[in-house]
Formats: structure tokens, sequence, C-alpha cells
């Protein structure tokens, strides 16, 4: 070991005398975004956690749906910090445990090396559950190779620079960006000044008596869970974070809140302001982005 007073004292090496020159200084290309909540499906496979949304939902008392909601997510991304985010290193802990142990099992740690292997094929679930989510359709058809190719085309996020407005500016930030978007769908799906009496004057304003009956009958719980059960479970979720999954899973939990509070708006009229709120994913149709319409 050098001291201080040695180390000072030591020739340069001989690339000090000819240093490489920077033609430019390493900078953060995209600012690092605020992580949202998103549900995981993997998260069924861990032992304890259906105990754990019921207890935490039973916590939330007489709450609405929203807010229950808003709660739970909340505490599942504690929870996923907690018990989840270190998937990858419990899973190379429980390898290398079974390794060891592979050429020893006997009468006395044969229990051990059994719990090993259970954990594994959990851990193994919970990873399959995880990349299938994320991929999607890819899955099925590149998902087998688990390379690492696929991996960062699962993880890879496209992202948007610049964007021409209506009034042909160019705008960069995020606010503006958003708004440009916005303005576009807005003038795509407002209503046109158009004559629709040519279309409504062929339809006959009269209705067959059990076609009234059904439409003006009362909402069954049946026929909400129909419709939850009918989707797939890792569609993508919308803005609260929650997928099918959740719900198809908890339904003896929250089913029946949210029967009631979904008869309860109908009848009024009136929705939550955030309940009718989605996520819209643009497809780039070009390498480039220059309006909306790319």
């Amino acid at each position: 070991m050098y001291s201080d007073a040695m180390l000072e004292n030591l020739p340069a090496p001989a690339s000090y005398h000819n240093p490489i020159q920077l033609l430019c200084e390493p900078s953060n290309k995209f600012k690092r975004t605020i992580s949202r909540f998103k549900f995981k499906n993997a998260w069924f496979v861990d032992l304890g956690f259906g105990n754990f949304v019921d207890g935490k939902w039973k916590s939330y008392g007489d709450q609405n749906i929203v807010n229950k909601l808003d709660m739970c997510a909340s505490n599942l991304m504690v929870w996923s910090r907690d018990n989840f985010q270190q998937l990858r290193r419990v899973f190379d802990s429980c390898r290398k445990k079974i390794d060891n142990m592979r050429g020893s099992v006997n009468e006395d740690n044969i229990i051990c090396f059994n719990n090993l292997q259970n954990q594994m094929s959990r851990l193994l679930v919970q990873e399959d559950s995880l990349w299938r989510q994320r991929a999607k359709a890819h899955w099925l058809r590149d998902g087998d190779l688990n390379t690492k190719f696929f991996h960062a085309a699962t993880t890879s996020r496209n992202r948007i620079s610049s964007l021409i407005d209506a009034a042909n500016n160019r705008v960069t930030q995020e606010s503006d960006l958003c708004n440009v978007a916005k303005d576009y769908f807005l003038e795509l799906f407002q209503g046109q000044n158009s004559n629709v009496a040519p279309a409504i004057g062929v339809i006959a304003e009269f209705m067959m008596g059990e076609d009234n009956v059904k439409l003006t009958s009362p909402f069954l719980i049946e026929e909400f869970k129909e419709a939850i059960f009918s989707m797939k479970p890792d569609k993508c979720p919308g803005p609260d974070g929650f997928n099918l999954g959740f719900f198809q899973k908890f339904w003896p939990l929250c089913g029946e809140e949210i029967f009631k509070q979904c008869c309860g708006w109908l009848q009024s009229g009136v929705l939550p302001p955030t309940i009718n709120m989605t996520n819209i994913a643009l497809i780039l149709k070009r390498e480039t982005q220059v309006s909306m319409k790319d």
C-alpha cells in the first residue's frame, strides 16, 4: 500500500502527457420521469399478497370506490418496493442455495431443499408472468427465446421530442406536446356542423315492447361480472394503474361495491371527474415524428 506522500511523488503516467480531449460533455438525454403505479399480475404468485390486499381494502372503511383504489395503489407501491423489486436478487440467491445443496441432500435437509424448490417454482412463475404482461402479443412469438434483445424490446419506450403545432411552430416542452396531442384529437372527434336529418329520418321512432323492457330493466351484478370477466386480465390499465386482473382476482372483495356505485352513477347521471379518463397510446408511423399525423 502507498501512503499519501508516496503517491504524490509517483511519476505521472504516460497518458498524462498526451491527454485525450473530450469533444463534448456527457449529459443525460432524457429527464427521469416519476414512476407511476401499474398493477402487475405477477404479484398474485406471492403467498401473502391476497391477505395484504384483503386487509388493506377492509381498512379503508366507507370510502367511495375511486378513493379506495387510490389508497390501494399507494399501499401496493410500498408493498412492491419491499417485496417484489428484488426479484432477480432473490431468484439468484435461491438458485445458488439449490445448487449448493443438490449433491448433499439427505433426511436432515430434504425439507429445506423441497422448500427451496417450491420457492424457485414460484419465482419462475412470477418472472414469466411479469415478462408476459410487459410484452403482450410479442411474448407468443419471441418470449421463449429469452434473449437480451427481447428483454430490451419489451422495456424500451418511444419518446416524442418535438412536434409541429397547428400554427406551424415546433414545440419541445412536455406541456406543449400534450396540448398539441389534445388539440389534434379534439378536432378529430368533435361534432361537425353536418346535416344529420336524412339519416335520422329513416330510423323508426318506436321500439318493440320486449326491447323496451330490456333497456329499462335495472342492472344486475351478474351483468357487471360478466363484462369484467369477458376481458383479458393483462390488458393495459387505465390512468389509475389497475388492470382487469386485479378486479377479476378480487371480485369477491370489491365487486359488490363496484356494482352499487356504478348503478348510482348511472341513475344520477353524474360521474366522478376522473372516472372517464383513459390512456391513449400513439403508434409511430415513421422513424421521425414531425406532426401528430406521423
